[in-house]
């Protein structure tokens, strides 16, 4: 049973527990008082600002994620070729 202790520890952390879980976690655990959440929460991984693609006309509207390479600028999926790492210029 002590290999599942370090889980319900960080179980209990939640905040979107039922009382009536976190209640048993207690007795488990022998504790009691409030939770405190040791670990600060990761900050928020935003995508990437879509931009319009520099090669389509702007009549046509098409806004992507990807930026080439070289240049920086935003290329639609119409404009981008593949290429293999040792073929584009890697070692």
């Amino acid at each position: 049973m002590s290999f599942l202790l370090p889980q319900i520890e960080r179980r209990r952390l939640l905040n979107n527990l039922p009382r009536q879980l976190t209640t048993s976690m207690d007795l488990v655990l022998d504790t009691t008082g409030p939770r405190v959440q040791k670990v600060t929460p990761a900050a928020p991984v935003s995508a990437p600002k879509r931009k319009r693609c520099a090669k389509c006309p702007s009549k046509t509207d098409k806004k992507t994620p990807v930026a080439c390479c070289k240049r920086d600028l935003p290329i639609c999926k119409e404009h981008t070729a593949y290429y293999c790492f040792a073929c584009s210029g890697g070692q």
